[in-house]
């Protein structure tokens, strides 16, 4: 997906949305990076906080934000 975005060099990615899914958790919720910049960290939460307002099997506490550097080169880092 990335290789083909290329093509559009004239276009910036804003969000890449990562939904998951368990099977011991209810809901879909977001894995998410953590930021110190609190403005960029602020702009990545406002979406996962409207999805929980208007879909009822999405979960805003199962959400979670992370800066490991283990995860790296997963689609959360």
């Amino acid at each position: 997906m990335y290789v083909t975005f290329m093509h559009f060099q004239d276009e910036e990615i804003d969000m890449y949305l990562d939904l998951h899914a368990h099977t011991g958790l209810l809901g879909a919720f977001v894995y998410g990076n953590s930021y110190t910049d609190v403005y960029r960290f602020q702009r990545h939460t406002l979406f996962p906080k409207h999805l929980s307002y208007c879909a009822p099997d999405f979960s805003l506490e199962h959400t979670a934000y992370n800066k490991d550097k283990n995860k790296q080169g997963t689609s959360r880092r």
